[in-house]
């Protein structure tokens, strides 16, 4: 089975994947809900994680039934004939095509099962796709080819349409009604042979022959009925093209007999042939540029499945494809290196999501500039890359790997450094499976990574501390008083040295969750609004998540966590009175009250010790742990 660990891992991997992804268990029970999901259905992983009786399904189609997901596991006819395009792998995996009438759009879904290290299967997983503006495009084709055949139909010129070896393809109605032949009778025939008189076709194919040389041909010709009867026609013939390459035309044939009879109305006449003709062409013209649309809408929507929006490298999902592309003996040694950023957690904590988007496409650019051509870079996590060297030996990669070090050496970001951490694997003979050569790249990585992304974490906290005090130049004052309070503290208390050693750290780092607050309103001169304070009180819960992502903090970030909770349970972020307070909140509570209270502000001026005294006693029992309020004021600042 999988570990709760590594369920947790995936389940923070995909929350960076844009499509929506959910799975459940043998007892079809959600396991995993991402971001994705929660943003498209308004429905958050705790109110989802855990339910069965097909509750998914009730989100999605307001009814409870089996859809994709189960299908994978279990097989039924009856409800694979809900989806459309459904296809089933060799591999199980499955896919097809829903209309979700609660999100007003059609939704491309793709299936798999979920093994455990032994194979055993023990869940399935799906993920999402819009094809709302594919189907858009596809039903402005539909609408635009039953414009055309209407043109063509009700047109009162005899038109032919023909391949480019001159072949009848398709004839209109006023073929039919004019030279007395049927689709069937013409249909993969040369049309000059059709219309032209037994043995006296040369005129007519040296016409045709004009028209694919110089693209249009108009004369007056005499072509023959069925029934090899004559008739005056003005014939015209237009290339149809696709880019330059010519892939057919049409040849129309307007009766003229009347109009040689009388010579007064052959102006007017011919003006609507001209007409008839310019509606036609327009006609096709729409339809090319509507074939044009669909050809680009089609690239786009492929670019898009299989490519990462955000780095424009290739995503996770074409990852097995892109694999079958280059695993082949012409391609050998066929390198795989896998590659993961540092500490990518850590900076979107601490710098936002911005910044960490800014380093991945960073990497993504450096990654590009360095690998060949024919290299296929492909984005299989939210910070790890695994890139596809065809024809590439391992000493060949180690300099490539080289190259790219060099490179990120170079970057900063933010004041931060990058690191990434490699490793890499080559297959040089046909039968070593190519799953194998990917599992030894990603063993070496994580070796490497064992070594280098705790360095990568503490110069990441270093310059997050550097970074916040340049922000705010009180913040670094204010830290290192509330530091040597605390410390203070520790030592009237008798507490262990280590413990000691432990309050002055988290005395300087407990304010280190503002790195994500907007510098604005940290050095507002005057009181915060209510969404201002807000804000604010989200720097325990940035803290935390900074420091916790660091092994031997890990106990550090709670304090830093609960710093503003109170006695009386008011406080915040979660919440807790009393004892259920660190003691080494507590603690830091008070110096980083007192500290502010004594400190001078844009916004008020510094009270007196003997003020600040009054006030930590004030909020003793409420705010403030008595007993700690007592030993502070008597043997710390009246000592």
């Amino acid at each position: 089975m999988y570990s709760k660990q590594r369920m947790k891992l995936l389940e923070v991997a995909l929350d960076f994947v844009p499509e929506p992804i959910f799975a459940i268990d043998l007892d079809k029970k959600v396991i995993l809900w991402n971001k994705a999901m929660e943003e498209l259905f308004g429905v958050e992983r705790k109110d989802i994680l855990g339910k069965g009786d097909y509750e998914y399904s009730y989100i999605f189609y307001k009814e409870r039934r089996p859809t994709l997901i189960d299908l994978v596991l279990e097989p039924n006819e009856e409800c694979e004939n809900l989806y459309k395009n459904f296809k089933r792998y060799p591999n199980g995996d499955i896919e097809g095509e829903s209309y979700i009438k609660e999100k007003g759009y059609y939704d491309w879904g793709k299936a798999s099962k979920i093994l455990d290290d032994e194979g055993k299967v023990i869940g399935a997983i799906t993920i999402s796709r819009d094809m709302s503006n594919y189907r858009r495009i596809q039903a402005e084709m539909d609408d635009n080819k039953r414009r055309y055949e209407v043109l063509f139909e009700n047109s009162p010129d005899a038109i032919a349409y023909l391949d480019s070896l001159h072949r009848v393809v398709d004839i209109n109605l006023s073929f039919t009604r004019i030279f007395g032949y049927t689709l069937d009778e013409c249909k993969g025939k040369d049309l000059d042979e059709i219309v032209s008189k037994e043995g006296r076709s040369e005129e007519a194919k040296a016409i045709t022959k004009v028209l694919f040389e110089k693209g249009d041909v108009k004369q007056k010709v005499v072509r023959y009925t069925k029934d090899s009867k004559p008739i005056d026609v003005q014939a015209r013939g237009i290339l149809v093209k696709n880019k330059d390459a010519v892939i057919g035309a049409y040849g129309m044939y307007t009766d003229i007999r009347e109009l040689l009879k009388k010579e007064i109305e052959l102006q007017e006449i011919n003006e609507e042939l001209e007409a008839s003709n310019q509606e036609l062409e327009a006609a096709l013209n729409q339809l090319k540029a509507a074939e044009a649309e669909l050809r680009y809408q089609y690239e786009k929507l492929e670019y898009m499945l299989y490519h990462d929006q955000l780095t424009g490298v290739y995503d996770r999902i074409s990852y097995d494809k892109c694999i079958k592309q280059v695993d082949v003996k012409s391609n050998l040694p066929l390198t795989i290196i896998i590659s993961d950023l540092n500490g990518l957690k850590l900076v979107n904590d601490a710098f936002g999501f911005k910044t960490g988007d800014k380093l991945l496409k960073r990497i993504a650019r450096i990654l590009k500039k360095n690998c060949p051509e024919d290299a296929k870079i492909v984005r299989v996590g939210g910070d790890e890359f695994s890139i596809l060297l065809p024809k590439t030996d391992e000493f060949l990669a180690n300099e490539i790997i080289e190259k790219i070090k060099s490179d990120i050496e170079k970057v900063k970001i933010e004041a931060l450094k990058l690191s990434m951490s490699f490793g890499s694997s080559t297959k040089y003979n046909k039968k070593q499976n190519i799953y194998e050569i990917h599992s030894n790249a990603e063993d070496k990585m994580n070796r490497m990574k064992l070594f280098e992304s705790p360095s990568m974490r503490g110069r990441t906290i270093s310059t997050i501390i550097k970074t916040l005090h340049e922000k705010n130049t009180r913040e670094e004052q204010h830290s290192h008083r509330v530091s040597e309070l605390c410390v203070k503290m520790g030592m009237v208390m008798g507490l262990p040295s280590a413990d000691i050693q432990e309050l002055k750290t988290v005395g300087l780092l407990h304010d280190i969750g503002k790195i994500g607050i907007e510098e604005s309103i940290l050095n507002k001169p005057g009181s915060l609004t209510e969404e201002e304070m807000t804000q604010m009180k989200k720097h325990p819960e940035i803290g935390y998540r900074i420091l916790s992502s660091v092994n031997d903090m890990a106990e550090m970030a709670n304090y830093v966590l609960a710093h503003h909770e109170r006695i009386d349970g008011k406080g915040y972020p979660k919440g807790l009175k009393g004892m259920e307070i660190p003691l080494q909140a507590r603690i830091i509570a008070i110096a980083d009250a007192y500290d502010a209270m004594t400190s001078h502000r844009s916004y008020r001026t510094a009270m007196s010790e003997k003020e600040a005294i009054a006030e930590l006693l004030k909020s003793a029992g409420t705010q403030l742990d008595s007993y700690l309020v007592d030993v502070f004021v008597n043997r710390v600042i009246r000592r």
